[in-house]
């Protein structure tokens, strides 16, 4: 009889621990970060770059191919939180500090950053971190190749867009509409555009009819007359 009971005390106590410690998880906020480590001059994977919280924990080192994932841990009340930092022997270490909204508990994200030498020349440093459903060395690595794609693009419209007003541009056969930093592809120089809902035109034809300068905003859509608007007031 005592066998038993003290059986049952013990399954009792048992029960309560694991309660208790599953009501403190759900008071705690995981963030996993999978990422990819790159040396900025050549763009090849660093391996053995480590990431530390924001207590200068080692949560991880990135293998051969650059890529680490870790976890960060928080508290599940207001916004997202995100800080850590990368570190490398004789590269600068890189310190990643975003605050972001309330996205609940289990958060996905994923990190892409160059590391540069100590005493480099080189002043160009890229990084990008972007919540998503898969940060598998497969996706951030596509993610990537989209990326320098992208910066591709930019370099080239810079380039073109430089000493001129010009709005409308095409590029290698691809068409673009660009105002301040920041630029549209669209899909042809026949693409309908309105300038402050008032005037109706193609895209092709915006070069004659408006100045980079004069562009204080635009907006797309799907279901109207026109593709684009461009607003000067």
């Amino acid at each position: 009889m005592k066998l038993k009971k003290l059986i049952l005390l013990c399954l009792l106590i048992t029960i309560s621990i694991t309660s208790y410690a599953q009501g403190k998880n759900t008071n705690i906020r995981t963030i996993e970060i999978g990422g990819l480590i790159l040396d900025t001059e050549n763009s090849s994977p660093l391996k053995d770059a480590e990431i530390f919280d924001n207590k200068s924990n080692l949560l991880g080192i990135t293998d051969s191919k650059g890529y680490f994932n870790v976890e960060l841990k928080q508290k599940n009340e207001g916004n997202l939180s995100i800080f850590f930092s990368v570190k490398k022997k004789n590269y600068e270490t890189i310190i990643i500090k975003e605050n972001w909204g309330n996205f609940g508990k289990g958060i996905k994200v994923a990190f892409i950053s160059d590391l540069k030498k100590k005493n480099s020349k080189t002043t160009k440093v890229f990084n990008n971190l972007e919540m998503t459903n898969d940060n598998s060395y497969k996706n951030v690595s596509n993610k990537l190749k989209f990326l320098k794609k992208i910066n591709s693009i930019d370099e080239q419209i810079r380039k073109e867009a430089e000493g001129n007003e010009k709005v409308f541009f095409e590029i290698d056969g691809a068409y673009y509409i660009v105002y301040d930093e920041n630029w549209l592809k669209i899909d042809t120089k026949n693409e309908i555009v309105s300038i402050d809902r008032e005037l109706i035109i193609r895209a092709g034809d915006l070069n004659s009819k408006i100045k980079r300068s004069e562009i204080v905003f635009m907006s797309t859509f799907n279901n109207k007359p026109f593709k684009v608007l461009i607003n000067t007031k």
